[in-house]
């Protein structure tokens, strides 16, 4: 897979990402208190084949935790959630979709917070009506 050309910075992208976290409800912003946002540019290589991907399948995101589902009242002193985000697929999708990269951005970003939540992916695809 080729790098696009950047026209942003990981800098600008990784603000990018936030600005779309603080549109979402204080509810929801309160729930990923324990969550880091990391801004790659591709998903290392161990990820990718540890998630059985081919080489021309695009990881545009990865969530890394334990889901709130999945949490008891012994849920303490973890180290925070990781939600990955892969600037040059991320950016490489908005353009082969012609579609703006804040709105692919937020895309990724709520389908990997959805996994923070405990939704699958056919949870997510029922909800979108994939």
């Amino acid at each position: 897979m080729k790098s696009p050309p950047l026209e942003i910075s990981p800098e600008q992208f990784q603000r990018m990402a936030q600005e779309q976290l603080e549109c979402l409800p204080m509810r929801f912003r309160e729930a990923l208190r324990n969550v880091v946002i990391i801004v790659e540019r591709e998903a290392a290589a161990e990820e990718r084949e540890a998630l059985g991907l081919q080489a021309s399948d695009e990881l545009l995101g990865l969530y890394q935790g334990e889901p709130l589902t999945n949490r008891g009242s012994g849920y303490t002193g973890q180290l925070p959630d990781v939600i990955h985000l892969y600037m040059d697929a991320i950016i490489r999708h908005g353009r082969e979709e012609n579609r703006a990269l804040p709105d692919v951005i937020r895309e990724v970003l709520m389908h990997e917070i959805g996994h923070h939540f405990g939704l699958s992916d056919a949870d997510m695809a029922d909800f979108h009506g994939d």
